[in-house]
């Protein structure tokens, strides 16, 4: 069993048992499946359905849907739930990509390619990029999607979320992890939450 309480502006890493667990729990935390036992509260309510679109999932894979196009798949969560105007999200959608590594000249070429056309390291990018643009109250992360990337690239990935909790005090952020998966981000969060006085934690599964 797990009990936790992931506060406004706190960043957490929850440890799970096994590779399978992480996916069963995402669907429990964004409301798809209900849990086996106890209670799941969102900003003090129980947790529902219409929750859903308030929490952002980012999957070690990208979780792209391959018959729509990179800026399709980025954009398309927001505009349907926040229906922002295009010149803001276009802003903001740049300000998100240069972040996690898509550079200016390659972002055209990036955004109308196809999922399939990627390798894993792009499809990560943009499904980061994802969570990232949807502005979520709370955004899940898969601790994978940290597995196999490049130091730098890693690093800029790491800073893209700590500013998003920067940027909007009120959000929160859970990495979700076996506990065999190395996290740099865990050790990363944990000195920038005592530069920022913010709190990051691990929670560990109980028996």
């Amino acid at each position: 069993p797990l009990s936790f309480t992931l506060m406004q502006g706190e960043a957490k890493v929850l440890r799970v048992g096994t590779e399978n667990d992480v996916p069963r729990l995402a669907d429990i935390l964004l409301g798809r499946t209900p849990p086996p036992s106890g209670l799941i509260l969102f900003r003090g309510r129980p947790l529902s359905v219409d929750d859903a679109n308030r929490i952002g999932w980012v999957a070690a894979d990208g979780g792209l849907i391959s018959g729509l196009t990179i800026w399709e798949n980025v954009t398309l969560p927001l505009c349907y739930h926040r229906r922002d105007p295009p010149a803001d999200m276009e802003e903001r959608l740049a300000h998100w990509l240069g972040l996690v590594g898509i550079g200016e000249d390659a972002r055209a070429d990036f955004l109308s390619g196809w999922p399939t056309h990627l390798g894993p390291l792009e499809r990560r990018q943009a499904g980061l990029a994802r969570g990232l643009l949807h502005g979520s109250p709370l955004l899940l992360v898969e601790g994978k999607l940290f597995a196999d990337v490049p130091t730098a690239l890693r690093r800029r990935w790491e800073l893209a979320l700590a500013s998003r909790l920067d940027h909007d005090r009120t959000h929160g952020l859970l990495v979700v992890a076996q506990a065999d998966v190395f996290l740099p981000w865990a050790a990363m969060g944990e000195e920038a939450g005592e530069e920022a006085g913010r709190e990051r934690h691990v929670v560990e599964p109980t028996q």
